[in-house]
């Protein structure tokens, strides 16, 4: 839905109780390059890549994405960054991921967690810090590399 010149408002649902997210997608032009910004991307889950895909399928006129903007490290905001952006799976794009370097050091960190714990079956962390680390390894913040511009 388009809600102002060149701003759209998308809406992706999520498996948990919270339902849904709300999403960007801006026409955009970088170094007078036209194309779109995408702002906050989704859970890594195939529901999510197929929406996208059909978004980019259908909606974006044949312009490629520009930049993926990540407002912050919540795996519904940072999870699908891994499938867009350099380095990831979607690799028409390859389109730079643009984020905090705080919220780049907890995504980075909670893959991390996630792996150290899947490796060693540590005792180490607490439940709490497990049970938060599977949870967004479950949705896209799994131990690799975000690539940045």
């Amino acid at each position: 839905m388009e809600v102002a010149k060149n701003i759209y408002w998308l809406r992706m649902p999520l498996p948990f109780a919270l339902d849904h997210i709300n999403l960007w997608l801006l026409r955009d032009q970088i170094d007078e390059k036209n194309g779109w910004t995408i702002i906050d991307c989704g859970i890594d889950n195939q529901a999510t890549k197929a929406l996208w895909q059909q978004l980019i399928d259908n909606e974006l006129e044949g312009l490629p994405i520009l930049r993926v903007i990540v407002t912050h490290a919540h795996p519904d905001h940072i999870g699908l960054a891994s499938w867009l952006c350099p380095g990831g799976e979607h690799t028409q794009w390859q389109a730079p991921l643009w984020i905090s370097l705080i919220d780049y050091f907890l995504a980075s960190q909670a893959g991390k967690i996630y792996a150290l714990n899947k490796k060693y079956q540590s005792d180490l962390l607490s439940p709490d810090s497990i049970a938060a680390a599977n949870h967004f390894a479950a949705h896209g913040l799994k131990d690799f590399e975000f690539r940045t511009h």
